[in-house]
């Protein structure tokens, strides 16, 4: 992760062009079981135009197994966590509290959003 705002392309599943933004990764988590053949990663960038965008992948080397991957725009941090929790639950719950300390270790404050 770093500081400085870089140009980033995140695919999507339901666009055929990729989502492009100035930003920086500010959090990162991944999911991967002892096979190695299907695991989740969930990264949250933050934009330049102070957005943020949460981007999730479902990787698989498994023979008809589907890999989808979705970048969700949010307003607030506080808007990316309960969005996500909300939305996905108990799968969200253990990314989220990763994410959520790499991001307070940068010196973000999740709640009323501003930087320390």
């Amino acid at each position: 992760m770093t500081n400085k705002y870089e140009k980033i392309t995140l695919y999507r599943d339901d666009e055929p062009k990729p989502l492009t933004f100035d930003g920086k990764q500010i959090g990162f988590a991944i999911d991967r079981p002892p096979d190695l053949l299907t695991w989740t990663q969930v990264s949250l960038f933050k934009t330049k135009g102070r957005k943020y965008i949460l981007y999730l992948e479902h990787l698989t080397v498994r023979s008809g197994e589907p890999t989808w991957r979705e970048p969700i725009v949010y307003d607030t941090l506080n808007d990316v966590f309960e969005g996500f929790e909300r939305r996905f639950g108990d799968f969200a719950y253990y990314f989220s509290k990763k994410i959520q300390k790499q991001v307070k270790a940068a010196g973000i404050i999740i709640r009323g959003d501003k930087v320390a």
